[in-house]
């Protein structure tokens, strides 16, 4: 009742004194509550409709809507239907079996309705699926995301031809901009670019350099919002250094690559403090799950100076900054939002500038672990495995937030599409005059190859085996580059 007087009152107040309210109007300011969403994405799928069903569930992701609340929601619904059946089966109170309030009897025979489009068999196994997805999701072992998405392809039946019939539609739309699995804005560009067949893309400026033969740095800036709307990244600086050879770096090459990062670091972090300010930096993920360990990983191995400049000022040297550093962990081991914790410290601690490190993923296999990504545009955590979390940025924690990320994973459809492609450019080296394999080339396979994956539960986040050595390496890169810059 409480959200209907809002909604009442909001459309109240847009009237105003003496307007009046058509339905459009309703149509435009009314908020639809997840269940209701919920319900439509069930009578899609229900109608084997995967095209609006993976629709559905797109907006309700970029309404940010949590990805748990809609796992939750979609598995209370099919219970209810689950229930529903059996309560006709077995000739019980449909209302009573459901645990339906007086006021929502109307709901049964919509309830009925609906399952009418599923077996016995198939509610049930949806139920086990999207439990066994929770469970799974919580211990790190499935990109919640593509988890759903699989279930929802699954059960219909003509996914395939409306999936791929309607690839033109969806990448206008800029369906293929949120699916394609990175979180590195250069390479969002140049995805847009090749869709869209531009040389430059409106509302972004790029810059680029070589530090020496081992390392490139590119400097994408989003300028407006044209820009943040083509590439999904808000406005703000991103520096990507790419740097060669780090996977087997000895401590010279770890050496020039940290000075690098502190190069680029001293830039974003004189925009937006003062010498003498304060910084926090928090060190995201999971230190349990190798991949997910670099932000704890570097945070161990930064100079924490607040302590002593509260306890021991004479041991300190005069222009000391203070730093204090934190390792929150993860909502599945802590029941407790990122965003939350880091808040709170803020609110007590009250720095100046607040520095995050987190895993990312690549959509290039070659950047896993040989790429750093730093931004003053704040972060997503769990962004890059689909666990998308409330953001850290200075619209949340009211201070400027620079973002530091190194891609740690790429999921399997990536891969196979970048096997695709490098076994189609040698092909084309000995047979160019083969029209359908430049046509090959020149297309996107990522969402076909995607699509094949998702229905068969092959889709997978991937890591390389190195990948101790590979944190090590980078934790360092970064830990170098952030205390001779915080310094």
């Amino acid at each position: 009742m409480q959200d209907l007087i809002n909604e009442i009152r909001k459309l109240i107040e847009y009237a105003g004194e003496n307007g009046t309210i058509n339905k459009i109007d309703v149509d435009k300011l009314a908020t639809k509550q997840i269940e209701s969403v919920i319900f439509d994405l069930t009578d899609n799928l229900g109608k084997r409709d995967i095209k609006a069903s993976l629709e559905t569930l797109s907006g309700l992701i970029y309404n940010k809507e949590p990805i748990q609340k809609i796992l939750i929601t979609l598995y209370n619904h099919f219970k209810k239907l689950f229930l529903l059946k059996l309560a006709i089966k077995e000739n019980r109170n449909l209302a009573e079996s459901m645990n339906l309030k007086p006021n929502q009897m109307f709901l049964v025979n919509k309830y009925k309705r609906q399952s009418d489009y599923f077996s016995m068999a198939e509610l049930r196994k949806i139920i086990e699926e999207l439990i066994n997805l929770d469970a799974n999701y919580k211990i790190g072992l499935i990109d919640i995301n593509i988890g759903l998405e699989s279930i929802l392809c699954k059960y219909c039946a003509k996914w395939i031809k409306i999936f791929l019939s309607s690839k033109n539609k969806r990448r206008k739309r800029g369906f293929f901009m949120y699916n394609f699995r990175t979180d590195m804005a250069d390479e969002r560009r140049d995805i847009f670019k090749k869709i869209n067949k531009l040389n430059d893309v409106p509302g972004i400026e790029t810059e680029e350099r070589n530090d020496n033969e081992n390392i490139k740095v590119t400097k994408v800036t989003v300028l407006d919002e044209k820009g943040a709307e083509a590439i999904g990244k808000p406005k703000g600086s991103y520096v990507t250094i790419d740097i060669k050879n780090l996977k087997i770096a000895g401590e010279d090459e770890i050496q020039v690559a940290s000075e690098s990062v502190t190069k680029e670091l001293n830039e974003l972090i004189s925009k937006h403090i003062q010498k003498e300010d304060g910084i926090l930096i928090v060190g995201l993920g999971n230190e349990q799950v190798t991949p997910d360990s670099l932000g704890p990983k570097v945070v161990s191995e930064i100079d924490i100076t607040r302590h002593l400049l509260t306890y021991a000022p004479e041991y300190v040297k005069e222009g000391t900054r203070a730093v204090c550093a934190v390792s929150p962990g993860v909502l599945g081991t802590t029941g407790i939002e990122t965003l939350e914790i880091i808040k709170g410290i803020v609110d007590n601690v009250k720095p100046k500038l607040l520095i995050v490190i987190d895993s990312l993923a690549s959509k290039s296999i070659e950047r896993i672990s040989s790429t750093i990504q730093i931004a003053d545009t704040g972060i997503v955590p769990g962004a890059g495995v689909g666990n998308k979390r409330k953001e850290l940025s200075e619209n949340t924690l009211g201070i400027p937030v620079i973002a530091i990320g190194v891609p740690m994973v790429v999921d399997l459809a990536t891969i196979t599409d970048d096997c695709l492609d490098l076994f189609i450019t040698k092909l084309q080296q000995e047979a160019k005059s083969n029209d359908y394999l430049n046509k090959l080339k020149e297309q996107d396979n990522y969402e076909e190859i995607k699509g094949a994956l998702i229905p068969n539960d092959f889709n997978m986040i991937v890591t390389p085996k190195e990948i101790d050595d590979l944190i090590e390496n980078m934790g360092s890169v970064v830990a170098r580059g952030l205390n001779f810059s915080i310094n």
